[in-house]
């Protein structure tokens, strides 16, 4: 890191109280090393104070000087006439007398935000107005991150990491306005890790979702249909039954193939929790597996 010569740098919904400790524990070294940057861009939604601060004195005067936010609703930078779908979004982006025109073809509306940073940042380092507009527009995908699969199917499809209730609640309450026809999300949850949080997954999921189906994510050496069962008591507690709206598919392959099976025009299909990782565990080893791979070869298949 030494090495590297930084010219400015990017918050994207840094918590509050992260910030506050950080300060709080040496406000003189962050004022120094605030110094160092050229530009200090904040998302300035999510922030308490301008630049995230609420400080006196030498610091606050710091941040002021050097800090810009972008937003939707606040913010130096703002977003305007927002227009989401399940494949991407458009919007008007304004800084002083400078107007963007942005599309972008990763859809949520955490990716407008993050869009919504790279035009700050673009024109801060001294890109052109279309520099910024057609760079963001020629960006199709980040493999694993709301990656649209499309091989000429009525519906959509997308691959996404998203493995925790905060994500699910995140992409569910964003995607569900946008969607036309089901939304139908298959998911699993991983073996050896935090199981309290498989029922709250179930129940988000259920609660948002029109048809949910369970499958494997990496089970490890856990009972995998143990990890389902208890996913599926939150779907249940939602409101899924059981064959109707609430399915059970062990073998990850096998779900994607029925998920994909289920999916009528308009609809938009989430294939959630292994993104761009290239195996899957089980048992003490490692498989390969490519979920954007098997997902194209499955769609492939199913339109021959």
């Amino acid at each position: 890191m030494a090495e590297i010569d930084f010219i400015g740098r990017l918050h994207t919904g840094t918590k509050r109280d992260y910030v506050a400790r950080v300060v709080a524990h040496d406000k003189a070294k962050c004022a120094e090393i605030a110094k160092q940057w050229g530009f200090d861009f904040w998302d300035g939604e999510r922030h308490y104070g301008y630049g995230g601060y609420k400080y006196d004195g030498r610091w606050r005067v710091v941040a002021e000087a050097m800090a810009r936010h972008y937003g939707l609703k606040a913010g130096d930078l703002r977003a305007s006439n927002v227009k989401m779908t399940p494949s991407g979004s458009s919007y008007d982006a304004k800084i002083q007398n400078s107007k963007f025109k942005i599309q972008t073809n990763l859809p949520s509306g955490f990716n407008v935000y993050n869009s919504l940073a790279a035009v700050g940042v673009g024109r801060v380092v001294g890109l052109k107005k279309t520099q910024i507009e057609q760079g963001i527009a020629a960006l199709e995908s980040v493999e694993g991150r709301m990656t649209t699969v499309d091989e000429g199917q009525p519906f959509e499809v997308i691959v996404d990491y998203a493995h925790t209730p905060d994500s699910y609640e995140k992409l569910f309450r964003e995607l569900r306005p946008v969607v036309k026809g089901k939304m139908i999300a298959m998911f699993g949850s991983a073996g050896r890790r935090d199981k309290t949080k498989r029922p709250v997954q179930g129940e988000i999921a259920g609660k948002y979702c029109d048809e949910v189906i369970l499958t494997e994510e990496d089970d490890r050496d856990e009972d995998g249909n143990q990890i389902l069962e208890d996913i599926a008591a939150g779907a249940e507690k939602a409101g899924k039954i059981r064959g109707k709206d609430l399915f059970l598919t062990p073998d990850r392959p096998k779900a994607i193939e029925f998920t994909l099976s289920r999916a009528k025009a308009g609809d938009t299909v989430l294939l959630l929790g292994k993104g761009h990782e290239k195996t899957i565990e089980r048992d003490d080893r490692e498989d390969v597996y490519d979920e954007i791979a098997i997902t194209r070869q499955t769609l492939k298949k199913q339109s021959a």
